[in-house]
């Protein structure tokens, strides 16, 4: 029966709030509220074809505390019944509203649905309405964006409120996945003074996706402000800002305070002290930019009031010292991005000062140091990205043939890391990988459905840069039981381990509303 616009319903397990009441006192502790409340159904999917790849499109979906991503499920034949699935891996990816599917096969009719995705995990009840497109050669999706070469700039800044503050760009931009907070900066015009940028995101609000919110410290009513991007801040063909070009831009901070959100009501629920008394250790470091060095820490910390006084960077064994320009904290507090002068190829010993946890405990002195191999000028790049780590598959739905797959994302000490390439291959050694499979740069879980019972696959992953180069890849190996005692027992192991639920097409809701979601 065709019904290509169906949309589809999947079983979800509602978390509990677990509460332990402390013996011999009159306050009860609690966990916060777990957030069971699932996003909006993604909707208004397009699929535009183009020469090997399919310009997907949907609308921005709503969530009690925040859409973090969507999940993008494809394949080459359309679902329309419970028991069937999409048969190629589906693909996680931030929050964006578009999103290109590469390494397509020309003439070869592609089917496509979406989720959303919050913080806890939840996800979307319903798939979207299906979309299908068929790239052909030398087709040029329409609306997609084409590289023009030109990196976005900033158009146009203004405070929203005392802690919000409106960047707009020439043209649609990507956030980096991780920490994007740390992509901006924020000083006083007048004396260079940090404003602290807690949070950034896409403006759903702005349909063109031009439009960052950032969220500050209180700022100072009527004080000039500089905002500085940094270049991990992309367009949609990855053309990053150009640093010194058109990535700053000045506004006067706000005095309107911003509107009150109700809180959730915790009954009964009091925050007992910390009792944190433990020095925070610096972990690592690592300098992943050629102006730039990480380091990260045990837990949350937090910046003096002049953050570059805390940081003196010196060639090793030397009294050389590396100028810091500027110092930036991550959203989870936990990593410090060092912005510097150009590196050398040689050892830094970078030594931190003036740091402390949220609780007010200094950095442990036998653990406030950390020497990194600095970055050196740029050269041809003929090296392809690091490896991934820790592959591993596992069968997560024995009754659909449905293998996880799950690995740990390389070091990406280049940062040029444009893909991620899934292979597959038929066989237990991998013999004859086919056409992969474009998983994306910041993924590091897919799903591999319909798969053959009684039947060994090797997967294999590589990563590429922006320069085409390819590394030869990790492999790993599973084989899926024949129907019977074997996939039972896997699928009990799968149940234990973690969940899957199908998704039901909307004519059968009546049908299994009872059942949709269990007791």
């Amino acid at each position: 029966m065709k019904n290509t616009n169906a949309k589809l319903i999947k079983i979800v397990a509602m978390a509990g709030v677990a509460v332990a009441l402390l013996a011999n006192a009159n306050v009860v502790y609690s966990q916060a509220p777990v957030d069971a409340l699932e996003p909006s159904d993604v909707e208004n999917l397009k699929a535009t074809p183009g020469d090997g790849e399919v310009y997907l499109t949907w609308d921005a979906s709503t969530d009690n505390v925040g859409v973090t991503g969507y999940k993008i499920y494809r394949g080459t034949h359309s679902v329309k019944t419970t028991d069937d699935q999409y048969d190629l891996p589906v693909v996680p990816v931030g929050n964006v509203r578009s999103y290109t599917v590469k390494n397509l096969t020309n003439g070869q009719v592609y089917y496509f649905s979406a989720t959303a995705l919050d913080a806890a995990g939840n996800e979307s009840n319903n798939w979207a309405a299906e979309a299908g497109a068929t790239p052909e050669s030398g087709l040029a999706a329409a609306g997609m964006p084409q590289d023009d070469g030109q990196s976005p700039q900033i158009k146009e800044i203004k405070s929203e409120d005392v802690v919000t503050v409106n960047v707009v760009f020439t043209e649609a931009v990507k956030l980096p996945i991780e920490h994007p907070a740390s992509a901006f900066v924020i000083e006083k015009i007048a004396n260079k003074s940090k404003l602290e940028v807690q949070k950034a995101e896409i403006d759903a609000r702005d349909s063109t996706g031009a439009t960052v919110l950032l969220t500050t410290a209180p700022q100072e009513a009527g004080v000039d402000y500089l905002v500085t991007a940094g270049v991990e801040i992309q367009d949609a063909s990855n053309n990053p800002v150009n640093s010194g070009t058109s990535d700053t831009g000045s506004f006067k901070g706000g005095a309107k305070k911003k509107p009150e959100q109700k809180p959730a009501a915790q009954e009964n629920m009091q925050t007992p002290a910390t009792g944190d008394t433990e020095a925070p250790v610096l972990t690592a470091g690592a300098a992943d930019f050629n102006n730039r060095i990480t380091v990260s820490f045990s837990e949350p910390v937090k910046l003096p009031a002049a953050p570059r006084s805390s940081f003196a960077i010196t060639k090793k064994g030397t009294d050389e010292k590396l100028n810091v320009l500027n110092v930036s904290l991550s959203v989870d507090g936990k990593t410090i991005f060092i912005t510097t002068d150009p590196q050398k190829m040689t050892e830094y010993d970078v030594k931190v000062f003036g740091v402390t946890d949220t609780a007010g405990n200094a950095l442990s002195a036998q653990a406030d140091s950390v020497t990194v191999t600095g970055r050196g000028a740029s050269m041809e790049d003929m090296a392809p990205p690091e490896e991934i780590t820790k592959l591993a598959a596992r069968i997560k739905g024995a009754t659909t043939n449905l293998v996880e797959l799950k690995w740990k994302a390389g070091k990406n000490s280049s940062g040029d890391l444009a893909d991620q390439l899934l292979y597959q291959s038929n066989d237990k050694k991998g013999k004859d990988f086919g056409k992969p499979t474009s998983v994306g740069s910041s993924t590091t879980a897919v799903e591999v459905q319909d798969l053959k019972p009684g039947s060994w696959y090797t997967f294999k992953i590589t990563t590429k840069d922006t320069s085409d180069n390819e590394s030869k890849g990790v492999m790993t190996s599973i084989y899926l039981p024949q129907t019977g005692p074997g996939v039972l027992v896997a699928g009990f192991v799968s149940l234990l381990t973690g969940w899957y639920s199908r998704k039901k097409n909307t004519h059968e809701r009546s049908e299994c509303a009872s059942s949709s979601r269990p007791r």
